[in-house]
């Protein structure tokens, strides 16, 4: 997404500077994706100190992309 935002506002040089910041900085960075503004400036979102969230109408289906990350199974 940050990626096509990025290009989309003519900013193909930001774009490919983009980060997967918890790949190669670890967990601990407190975010996971390094992205910049338009001017070129960092891009991170206060989660710890000012958290956002929103609602999703209806079905996650019909929303969201669903895969199983994990199973689980009990002896019946």
């Amino acid at each position: 997404f940050e990626r096509a935002r990025l290009i989309a506002a003519g900013k193909e040089r930001l774009a490919a500077k983009i980060e997967h910041a918890s790949r190669s900085q670890g967990d601990g960075a407190g975010f996971d994706i390094l992205s910049f503004d338009a001017t070129g400036a960092e891009r991170l979102f206060g989660f710890q100190v000012e958290p956002r969230l929103f609602a999703l109408a209806g079905p996650l289906s019909t929303t969201c992309r669903l895969s199983a990350s994990s199973y689980l199974a009990t002896v019946a």
